[in-house]
């Protein structure tokens, strides 16, 4: 019994992970005549009342090359590195996530040393640098746009998937020879 909840816990975090990476509001401003969302990768701009709305999309490397030519202050490629950086890591650690499920849920222990509770411990650990820096070098600064749904479920799935691989790994690393001295 205790497998399989580690498994279903390693399953949400992996769902969460995913869901993360691809959401489209990371940072958001629902301000009512201006509305702007950031994903991992692109940003959409949308200005004007409800009924004349117009909508604009560029990718996070477009848009900071954009608004360092405009010799914007806040504006770094950081931002747009990062980002894609955290959705690397996200993917990655989600993926290994997934593997140790299959590994607790089928009763198997890795091979060698490290295993993929490894690999997503490093790659979450990676994946929350990364989204912190994404967080940091948003352009407006501070009082420009906030988090949205995809950051929160990120930060509850990082810890669901940190708590989930350190428990995995009890069970998935492999038999040490010394332990019945």
């Amino acid at each position: 019994m205790y497998r399989v909840l580690i498994a279903v816990i390693c399953i949400a975090a992996a769902g969460g992970l995913g869901y993360a990476a691809f959401a489209e509001r990371w940072l958001e401003n629902k301000a009512p005549s201006r509305q702007v969302a950031f994903s991992l990768l692109s940003s959409k701009r949308c200005v004007g009342e409800s009924a004349s709305t117009t909508c604009e999309s560029k990718s996070n490397s477009e848009l900071m090359t954009e608004l360092t030519m405009h010799e914007k202050q806040d504006a770094s490629m950081a931002f747009a590195t990062a980002g894609q950086a955290t959705l690397g890591m996200s993917l990655l650690s989600a993926l290994m996530l997934l593997l140790c499920a299959g590994y607790l849920v089928v009763n198997k222990r890795t091979s060698g040393p490290n295993g993929p509770q490894h690999l997503a411990l490093i790659a979450l650990m990676i994946a929350v640098i990364a989204a912190t820096v994404f967080v940091k070098t948003k352009p407006g600064g501070p009082s420009g746009v906030g988090a949205g749904p995809g950051f929160y479920v990120f930060a509850v799935a990082c810890v669901l998937g940190i708590f989930a691989a350190q428990l995995a790994s009890k069970l998935i690393k492999p038999i040490d020879p010394d332990s019945s001295l």
